[in-house]
């Protein structure tokens, strides 16, 4: 069975392209041509001859050019605003918004919930 993670980026990134091939029937299944048998307890097998092909998407998430591309620009959007942030730290310094979050830094509050003690 794929876990969460593995689905999202499956349906989200594969959705346009064949995911696994069976070797018995020799065809291609998109993500969405996939038998699921819940009664049963089997997920994403051959609707024809029914082999289990977990592992080929597994394969799959592994070897993909469009999850890769995705990753990639994610990587690189990532390290895009750190640089910002970066460039942009001394300034927020200097007119006194620091870094720490509002969140942690309220009055009254240091990080810690407050607990009364009576």
């Amino acid at each position: 069975m794929l876990s969460d993670a593995e689905r999202r980026v499956l349906a989200q990134h594969c959705h346009g392209h064949a995911v696994a091939a069976c070797e018995d029937c020799r065809r291609d299944f998109k993500f969405t041509e996939l038998g699921v048998d819940i009664v049963g307890r089997r997920y994403y097998f051959c609707p024809s001859c029914r082999l289990d092909l977990v592992d080929h998407l597994r394969l799959h998430v592994l070897n993909c050019r469009s999850i890769a591309a995705s990753l990639e620009e994610r990587v690189e959007r990532s390290q895009q605003l750190i640089k910002d942030s970066d460039r942009s730290s001394p300034r927020k310094a200097r007119n006194g918004r620091g870094v720490i979050s509002s969140a942690v830094c309220r009055p009254g509050r240091i990080g810690l919930p407050r607990r009364n003690f009576r």
